[in-house]
């Protein structure tokens, strides 16, 4: 019965085109995971050449930034915890606002003998299509306190970190 039942739903979800919302966010995703895997050219490939940030760095300027972490650090741990997503103009920009636990491997073992989980970060980023691509324009993040993280974030760090 439930392989008839896949068979007959398999070509909806074959042509299910992925929504506006769904590819900013897997966009904000694929970031993440580029640069855990120290992929500079994956992760730069969603920025955009017009990028700028809260510091009026440049898109070289933030490869120069990840490159200087890559260099001081030998592993890293991204996890974004909630986002929010805001469709504006038609769909011609999209804002993400979220957060995220940043470490290093070496957060790792200290997780478990001093309860260190990694730095929290709120973050902002505008994203527009470029070549039908969405990339990053701008961004900001900043140093965030548990009790600063959205409703949505709290879940995800209980499922992270269930000792905490």
């Amino acid at each position: 019965m439930f392989l008839a039942a896949a068979i007959c739903l398999w070509p909806m979800s074959a042509c299910h085109r992925a929504s506006e919302a769904e590819l900013i966010i897997g966009t904000v995703d694929s970031i993440a995971r580029a640069l855990e895997e120290r992929n500079l050219a994956g992760a730069m490939e969603r920025v955009s050449s017009a990028y700028r940030d809260f510091e009026d760095r440049d898109r070289t300027g933030l490869e120069n930034l990840v490159m200087d972490y890559f260099n001081r650090y030998r592993g890293i741990i991204i996890n974004v915890l909630g986002k929010r997503l805001i469709l504006e103009n038609d769909a011609l920009e999209g804002e993400v606002e979220g957060d995220a636990v940043v470490s290093s491997g070496v957060a790792a073992a200290l997780r478990k003998t001093v309860r260190f989980y990694g730095e929290y970060y709120r973050f902002r980023l505008i994203l527009r299509p470029e070549n039908g691509i969405w990339r990053v324009v701008y961004s900001e993040w900043r140093p965030a306190g548990l009790n600063e993280l959205l409703p949505q974030s709290a879940g995800k760090v209980k499922e992270l970190f269930p000792e905490f």
